[in-house]
């Protein structure tokens, strides 16, 4: 079935790209030795807000929906975790509830980490300690990636950078269904911050241009360097 993935390929996934890949052999090992394989339909939930401390998540294959919330705002999706991201470590940290959700948004498979094995690896190797540590820059650079995508000025520009981001397809990755990635209208427009009219418009003329190709709740990345250009051309 469409989806699946045995553990020794998520395994093989994460050793291949992303934070993990950056560890030294043992740190790989150790932590794999206590990863739990999981398979989540779309709309499963690795975590939701305000969850008990968990341990940690590497996306082998799929997509999962990152939703944030602030004091006095949110929740408010703002980023999808493609292949070889890792997620979970601020709770981890901080022993303190979730500050973000995680939702598949297809059918997607992790390894999972959890967080009574974790600590005692942290506890009993310092170099387990620095390397989750170094977790946090891996989440800042999405962060920075985030609010650099919010900030510029055109909506159409904004739109595409967003696009970019959330499919990783600059970074390599490719969808399952060759109809494209699993992204409604709606959700491009919430972590774009432009309205599902104004995307439904700028994809049209995008389509146009070979860009792209849309399907009901799926959008594919055709010339993925020539929206990458009109980004960089500037707003």
């Amino acid at each position: 079935m469409r989806g699946q993935m045995d553990r020794a390929a998520a395994e093989r996934a994460l050793r291949a790209k992303g934070w993990l890949s950056e560890q030294p052999a043992a740190i790989q090992a150790d932590l794999l030795r206590h990863a739990r394989l999981q398979h989540l339909a779309p709309g499963d939930y690795a975590y939701q807000i305000e969850d008990p401390p968990g341990g940690i998540y590497g996306v082998a294959k799929g997509g999962f929906a990152i939703s944030v919330t602030a004091d006095i705002s949110g929740p408010h999706l703002a980023h999808i975790a493609r292949s070889g991201t890792w997620f979970g470590d601020s709770s981890v940290l901080t022993g303190r509830p979730r500050r973000v959700s995680a939702q598949a948004v297809e059918a997607s498979v992790a390894l999972y980490v959890p967080l009574d094995p974790l600590e005692h690896l942290i506890q009993s190797n310092a170099a387990v300690a620095r390397a989750l540590g170094s977790l946090s820059s891996t989440r800042f650079r999405i962060l920075a990636g985030v609010v650099s995508d919010l900030l510029i000025r055109r909506a159409d520009r904004r739109i595409a950078a967003t696009l970019l981001r959330v499919t990783g397809v600059l970074e390599g990755e490719r969808p399952d269904d060759p109809a494209g990635f699993r992204l409604t209208q709606s959700e491009l427009g919430e972590m774009a911050n432009a309205s599902r009219h104004l995307v439904n418009r700028t994809l049209g003329r995008f389509e146009a241009s070979g860009w792209v190709a849309c399907s009901y709740n799926r959008i594919a990345i055709r010339k993925p360097k020539a929206l990458a250009a009109f980004v960089r051309d500037g707003d």
